[in-house]
């Protein structure tokens, strides 16, 4: 059976939600300051914080295992062919070799401004299209791109535009997921944290080199967008994908609202 992920318009957030929102931010930063914890056994501590706002991260990142929050259901997004996401089993593979991966990228440092913005992308997609969670993964996964960006030096990059949130209206950073997703180009979700990230930065400040620096990178990553090549596979963002039927054109994050 599987379960039909669908989007919940919402004009506001409810006081425990930002609680536990405040609790994922503080987890992160015990993360980035913390680059020896395992991605494996502190994203299931995300996870977790965002449902119920608990964490341990002041003392240990251990306790809930991936095992016990991992989805064993097929998933699928509404209106879509249940194929563009891998099936339970596969899921769980994966999401330990990307893990992995996560580990790697945290632990390379010093990194310049345009590696940390593509590891960023990187992670934040691969992760969706694992799925590993019966829900919530949209909000897991910025938390985790907030992750590589911090471990980097960087600030957060805004990920909903308030001027549409919950108008029904679909977000700037949702519209790159779904270039990604018809192109698996991942330039379109650099080019959105690049610009995320420039909206950050005031040009007349001490943070005018990183200014000059983020209009830089987004010149190449409009460039890079612009260069769609056809037979470009799911596997070519990350070959640990393999053969699995997750491939095809169609909009992958056509959702009305952000998850």
């Amino acid at each position: 059976m599987a379960v039909e992920i669908a989007e919940v318009k919402r004009q506001l957030h409810t006081p425990v939600e930002f609680q536990n929102l405040w609790v994922c931010q503080k987890l992160i930063r015990f993360w980035t300051d913390h680059p020896e914890w395992s991605a494996y056994e502190t994203i299931p501590q995300l996870y977790r914080a965002l449902h119920t706002g608990e964490s341990h991260a002041s003392r240990t990142n251990e306790g809930l295992s991936m095992a016990h929050v991992a989805r064993t259901t097929d998933s699928r997004i509404s209106g879509y062919p249940s194929n563009l996401l891998p099936d339970a089993r596969n899921a769980y593979l994966l999401v330990g070799k990307y893990s992995d991966e996560l580990d790697k990228l945290l632990r390379d440092k010093p990194k310049t401004m345009q590696k940390a913005i593509e590891d960023a992308a990187f992670a934040y997609y691969v992760f969706e299209r694992i799925h590993p969670f019966p829900d919530g993964n949209g909000r897991v996964g910025r938390m985790i791109t907030k992750t590589v960006l911090k471990s980097a030096g960087l600030k957060d990059p805004v990920f909903h535009d308030q001027r549409w949130y919950g108008q029904g209206r679909r977000s700037n950073h949702l519209q790159a997921l779904e270039r990604v997703g018809e192109t698996n180009n991942l330039a379109h979700l650099e080019l959105f944290l690049a610009r995320s990230l420039s909206a950050m930065y005031n040009p007349q400040s001490r943070d005018f080199l990183k200014s000059r620096e983020l209009s830089r990178i987004i010149a190449i990553k409009e460039k890079e967008s612009k260069q769609e090549v056809q037979g470009r596979f799911l596997r070519d963002i990350w070959p640990s994908f393999g053969d699995l039927p997750l491939y095809g054109n169609s909009p992958v994050f056509k959702k009305p609202n952000g998850g």
